[in-house]
């Protein structure tokens, strides 16, 4: 492209964004129906800072975080379900302020499904079009602007305001003036903490968000005060399919949806959800309904637009491979299926709350099965799954443990998969902890496995110690055996205590 064909270029893109911008404000600043914004820099500045915290309290993400920046939480006095509102709140857009790849006679509603909640019940879940992320990087910002938009449109005092609320989560414009926002902040912070400590070392104009910069967001925005803080927002970690919550944070928001659930409504959360490697968000909003019932709904956010409620694993699978065609991925990367595992965790995760959410499920029980079915699913598959004749099997290989399973496999899943401090920390700590919860089948499977694993330390522990293996073992490597056998004998021993 010759030079003064680029510029021409360029400057119609940059007119369209500008186009866009201008149209945002006149909408969000017109007199009829004005959605109030936050206060001005000034007002802003005079907010108090927040005290200055331990290494440990800033090292430490929860689920719930309080906010400090002063701002004055007004209870609402009205709230509404939305699914059905953003086709109304986009034909009021001016169609300028719209991105210019933005049709306008694409559904609103990208997909949805009809979330089992049990006892015949059910929750609608609609994922909701909005403005799209333009970079693979800002995903956290996104679902930071449109979960506070989702609070705005179910609390606003009027229809029009709603309305207002829901048009900027499709409006580029709106989340740029957001983006702005936090990435001063967060500036701010870093220049405060005075450290080159990542993730605080960021270029933060790239637009990754970290863990800790969501809860700085939350911590000390004016606007997420405004909203209700930690009664409105919370933060969900969940990758390859179960939630990654450290106890605390696990028991706040078990304690959280408990509330939800005793609650007559209206009430709702905005959750702000890290999935995998992406950042999303989820609503769950319960209104009371004329008839004295409770009407639930369940939105999704995702700036990538990638419709993933109702899709099979089929579907999603043909939507990772698109991607990977598009993008160039090589056949022999694990990009391909890192990309597949997050549109299941999306989906997944959407299900998950909305049935805690419900009051169907608790969380510790969700901990306690899937941390034992997990370990239980790669056991089978590694150590009863696993040809015997192997090339490289040794002499102690060649000997099946007291059950007929390959020995070499026993060691490989204890090496590869679950070492002892892995199965101590995992397994047997969750157990210990919330044992309780587990279901009868996956107590009896557990139960099984910890039998075994005994009779086979037992076992390997005579051999390691005779004469024929030891020769054909290199010292160092029967020494690592050991200690393996007898770490997994303790967990063993340790787990059927704990049933």
């Amino acid at each position: 492209m010759d030079e003064p064909d680029r510029d021409e270029l360029a400057l119609s893109i940059l007119e369209g964004v500008l186009d866009r911008i201008i149209a945002w404000d006149t909408r969000t600043q017109s007199s009829t129906g004005a959605v109030k914004k936050r206060p001005s820099g000034a007002r802003a500045m005079a907010v108090p800072v927040p005290p200055p915290q331990s290494a440990r309290a800033l090292s430490y993400n929860p689920c719930l975080v309080p906010n400090c920046s002063g701002a004055p939480y007004v209870p609402p006095t009205t709230t509404r379900l939305l699914a059905e509102r953003f086709d109304h709140a986009v034909s009021a857009m001016d169609p300028a302020e719209i991105d210019h790849e933005y049709v306008h006679r694409l559904p609103q509603i990208v997909s949805h499904v009809d979330i089992t909640l049990g006892d015949e019940t059910h929750a609608a879940a609609f994922q909701v079009r909005v403005a799209k992320q333009q970079t693979s990087c800002r995903c956290g910002h996104h679902a930071f602007h449109n979960a506070l938009n989702a609070a705005r449109a179910i609390t606003a005092p009027t229809d029009a305001e709603a309305l207002q609320a829901l048009a900027d989560t499709q409006s580029e414009p709106a989340f740029w003036s957001c983006f702005n926002r936090s990435l001063a902040s967060l500036h701010a912070e870093a220049d405060r903490r005075g450290t080159h400590c990542w993730p605080w070392d960021f270029d933060f104009i790239d637009g990754e968000v970290e863990r800790s910069h969501m809860t700085h967001l939350l911590r000390t925005d004016f606007d997420v005060g405004l909203l209700g803080g930690d009664s409105t927002f919370l933060v969900f970690q969940y990758a390859m399919g179960r939630p990654m919550l450290e106890t605390e944070s696990l028991l706040a928001c078990q304690k959280a949806a408990d509330s939800f659930v005793a609650s007559p409504g209206p009430c709702h959360r905005c959750i702000i959800v890290g999935a995998l490697s992406h950042w999303i968000t989820i609503v769950v909003n319960k209104v009371p309904t004329a008839s004295g019932a409770t009407d639930l709904e369940v939105l999704l956010f995702d700036s990538n637009n990638t419709p993933v409620l109702g899709a099979s694993d089929v579907q999603l699978a043909e939507i990772a491979a698109a991607k990977a065609e598009e993008r160039g991925w090589s056949p022999s990367s694990t990009k391909e299926s890192y990309y597949r595992n997050s549109l299941h965790d999306m989906r997944s995760v959407v299900t998950l709350l909305a049935r805690l959410f419900a009051g169907a499920i608790d969380l510790r029980a969700e901990a306690a099965n899937v941390s034992v079915e997990r370990m239980l699913a790669g056991f089978e598959v590694t150590v009863d799954a696993v040809p015997r004749d192997t090339a490289d099997a040794t002499v102690v290989s060649e000997q099946p443990d007291s059950e007929g399973s390959d020995v070499e496999a026993w060691y490989q899943w204890l090496r590869e998969q679950q070492p002892p401090a892995v199965l101590r920390s995992g397994v047997l700590a969750t157990v210990q902890r919330w044992g309780t919860f587990l279901l009868d089948h996956n107590r009896e499977a557990l139960r099984a496995w910890a039998t075994r694993a005994i009779s086979f330390s037992d076992h390997q522990r005579e051999r390691l110690y005779g004469d024929a293996t030891t020769q054909a073992l290199a010292e160092d490597q029967a020494a690592v055996r050991r200690q393996e056998i007898t770490g997994l004998a303790q967990v063993a021993e340790a787990t059927l205590a704990a049933l």
